[in-house]
């Protein structure tokens, strides 16, 4: 199969791939191994790049970005969404690349500031939204100010939202935006139409993979054009090119993909970044069942496509949110297992935990060989359904004598102590509350807190996460 253009952001094509999840193995699916990939999703560590759960070597490797064709590996980050062309080996957890290509999904200035509390921020009249999983290296949002450049990867939701996978802040002198979307009041006269909140001229576009008598509503494009061009008053940006993000897939072709339903009109009828998926009697269910499929839910397919272009899902996993988490210092490590324990708390990591290295050691190939007991992380991750805590992000910092934080459902409460995570913390009179709760009388067990803490597990403030 000839490929036209890189896949669409947030999405993952396989063409006969084992996958790798975090729990191991393949879709079931009875794809062959050290088969061709096409792939596109979110970078998660370095040594070579892993994506998806499969580590590709990239030492022949094309590597070109949106505004570089002869980029360099040193140019990519964690959290990027990226596509890649390469073959997987059989262990399913290895392979080789030949190409990588990066596109943002969203390059303007921030408009106000970020809204901490709800972890919102609106840049070129697109809602952004974030949260414990999004990599921002060393960057504060709370010290963004309007007019601050920025440069996001995401998936876009079902309610035209963009979930960020990477926020960046760039610096100096920039002459280009761009944004992704679907079109919406899509005008041929006036020869307009609207990407989130953003209203886009392409009077004077050139077309790249469609025309302007091709565009319809809904379709996926990319837009870009002279920062000179985007009025802020009127909402509206003058672009210079218009590119389809829109893909066909052929009968009998194999593929997962991952983001967002983005349509729903039942649990086997729906759509992922606006790719339609069916479902089966046959399909299997992990990290939850089809009950819980709904709009705005993440998840992955895994599947073939059949003639009419949709993709017939063998297994469907739910996406894990980020509800345990911790930043302290290292007390354990256990290669072996795998694991890292922080506060006497173990962490599983597995091939898809995104590794960063903020501290000042800078470490880019970062994993758990290079971490040492005393570290100062931030780790944020989920419990399995055998009961272990899975690091969904791994993040090395500088000890700045910070004090632990967790975060974590409440496994028993008395008047004085709180038990998270296998911790019990106390509380004083200096403890402060926040997020609906006035005191320790209005935590019950379920609760899911989020606990400033002295060394000795003192709670300094004790927050509410709904």
């Amino acid at each position: 199969m000839q490929w036209i253009e890189w896949r669409k952001l947030g999405w993952v094509l396989l063409v006969s791939l084992p996958l790798a999840s975090c729990g191991g193995g393949s879709d079931g699916s009875g794809a062959s191994s050290n088969s061709t990939t096409a792939t596109s999703g979110v970078i998660t560590g370095f040594g070579s790049v892993f994506i998806n759960g499969v580590e590709y070597e990239t030492t022949n490797t094309s590597i070109s970005t949106d505004d570089n064709a002869g980029a360099t590996e040193s140019e990519l980050e964690v959290g990027m969404v990226v596509t890649i062309d390469g073959t997987v080996n059989d262990d399913g957890v290895t392979g080789e690349a030949t190409s990588i290509h990066y596109e943002e999904q969203l390059k303007g200035p921030l408009v106000g500031t970020v809204d901490i509390a709800n972890r919102t921020f609106t840049v070129l009249g697109q809602t952004i939204i974030y949260d414990d999983l999004t990599s921002i290296g060393s960057l504060d949002l709370s010290t963004l100010v309007n007019g601050d450049f920025l440069e996001i990867s995401g998936f876009t939701r079902a309610d035209n939202t963009l979930y960020a996978t990477r926020i960046e802040k760039e610096t100096g002198s920039v002459s280009t935006y761009k944004v992704q979307g679907n079109i919406r009041s899509l005008n041929n006269g006036a020869q307009t139409f609207v990407l989130g909140g953003l209203i886009i001229n392409y009077s004077s576009a050139s077309f790249v993979q469609t025309s302007a008598s091709a565009l319809v509503n809904g379709m996926a494009v990319r837009v870009k054009g002279d920062a000179a061009n985007f009025n802020s008053g009127t909402s509206t940006f003058t672009v210079n090119q218009v590119k389809s993000k829109e893909e066909s897939y052929e009968d009998g072709e194999r593929g997962s993909l991952e983001g967002y339903i983005t349509a729903f009109t039942s649990v086997s009828d729906f759509e992922v970044n606006g790719v339609a998926v069916t479902t089966t009697s046959s399909t299997r269910y992990d990290d939850g069942s089809a009950a819980g499929l709904a709009l705005n839910v993440r998840v992955k397919v895994f599947g073939s496509f059949n003639s009419d272009g949709e993709l017939v899902a063998s297994k469907i996993k739910l996406h894990n949110a980020s509800k345990v988490g911790l930043e302290a210092n290292v007390t354990a490590i256990d290669i072996g297992a795998s694991s890292v324990s922080v506060l006497g708390v173990e962490f599983v990591i597995t091939n898809q935990t995104k590794m960063e290295d903020d501290s000042s050691d800078n470490e880019r190939f970062f994993d758990i060989n290079d971490v040492s007991v005393g570290d100062f992380v931030k780790v944020k991750g989920f419990e399995s359904s055998s009961g272990d805590y899975v690091a969904a992000l791994f993040e090395r910092k500088n000890d700045d004598n910070d004090n632990p934080e967790i975060k974590g459902k409440v496994t028993a409460v008395s008047g004085s102590s709180i038990s998270l995570l296998g911790l019990t913390l106390t509380v004083d009179g200096s403890t402060t509350y926040s997020g609906g709760i006035s005191a320790i009388g209005d935590i019950s067990v379920g609760d899911t807190l989020e606990i400033e803490a002295t060394d000795a597990l003192l709670a300094v403030s004790v927050e509410l996460d709904d």
